[in-house]
């Protein structure tokens, strides 16, 4: 998940991919210092977890964060090189949630760097999604997929080259 978030996005520098929350160029920004109990988080659980998020890259682009109730998992930081236009990197795999942690597998990447299982704090605040690796804290808005998102092409790095989804 970027993230940062899961198994976050990868890093659109074209470095190796990392788990969500992980605050690699290409992942949103983080919070240095914070955990997920500040500002009246309450821990993760299977429930509270599931649906669409999504955080700014800190050079731009966007990174997404689907939790869906089945333990699966995608992510994708995206970038609009032209109007219409996307690449994306993605990630899938499987989450599990216990005692206000999150563990990420990823299974599928687009990028032939290999992706290690991660394990993050994580809480949730004023409908926010709050992923905690090694005290860099990144916060998750709610997102809606775009009904006329224009053609994305999966790969990775700079400069972007394509790749498909493939076995991590």
């Amino acid at each position: 998940m970027d993230g940062g978030g899961t198994n976050s996005a990868s890093n659109e520098e074209g470095g190796e991919n990392s788990e969500s929350g992980a605050a690699d160029d290409g992942e949103a920004p983080a919070k240095e210092g914070g955990t997920t109990a500040e500002a009246g988080a309450t821990a993760c659980n299977s429930a509270n977890v599931v649906g669409s998020w999504e955080a700014a890259g800190t050079t731009g682009g966007t990174i997404t964060l689907k939790l869906k109730s089945d333990g699966t998992f995608s992510e994708g930081f995206f970038v609009e090189p032209d109007a219409g236009s996307f690449e994306e990197e993605e990630l899938t795999g499987t989450y599990m949630v216990s005692g206000g942690l999150m563990t990420f597998t990823t299974t599928e990447v687009t990028c032939p760097t290999p992706v290690p299982a991660a394990i993050v704090a994580c809480g949730v605040a004023d409908g926010d999604l709050f992923l905690d690796t090694n005290g860099t804290t990144v916060a998750w808005a709610p997102y809606t997929t775009p009904s006329n998102t224009g053609k994305i092409t999966l790969g990775c790095g700079t400069p972007f080259k394509a790749y498909p989804l493939m076995a991590n």
